[in-house]
């Protein structure tokens, strides 16, 4: 099954509580949230290890 990844990166704004709504309505929403603000590099490659750890 096809999913749609959000990786929230220590977001200061409301990231997680929208994509946890978002997760309610569409069970392919998936939610990363990592522990401390790693920037662009530390996000994406938090996605290509969820993607490689979950085909």
């Amino acid at each position: 099954m096809d999913k749609i990844i959000t990786i929230d990166d220590k977001s200061p704004d409301n990231t997680i509580s929208v994509i946890k709504k978002c997760q309610q309505i569409n069970p392919k929403v998936e939610l990363i949230a990592l522990e401390e603000n790693e920037g662009v590099g530390g996000a994406i490659a938090a996605g290509y290890k969820w993607a490689r750890d979950n085909d």
